[in-house]
């Protein structure tokens, strides 16, 4: 992930804990860790999530038909890097 994505994944991975946090009603005075919060709740990391999406998507569009306009850019993208230089 570049820069901006994993400052996108950390921001979301904060507000998230925090509610998880009010969801299980914890005082605001007990300090607990994202890490204590997320084992408690059961909830895996956003990171993961975002990883799993972004694999399924690639998925979809690796599966599409040749002709798809989503298809072709890909194509397009991955032939263009593997150009000799």
């Amino acid at each position: 992930m570049d820069q901006n994505n994993k400052v996108l994944v950390r921001q979301g991975q904060t507000h998230l804990t925090q509610g998880i946090f009010v969801i299980l009603r914890f005082p605001y005075s007990r300090h607990t860790s994202n890490a204590e919060v997320r084992a408690v709740s059961g909830c895996l990391p956003l990171s993961n999530t975002v990883m799993q999406r972004r694999l399924r998507f690639f998925g979809h569009i690796v599966c599409s038909a040749p002709n798809e306009d989503h298809h072709c850019a890909v194509a397009a993208v991955i032939h263009c890097s593997q150009a000799p230089a």
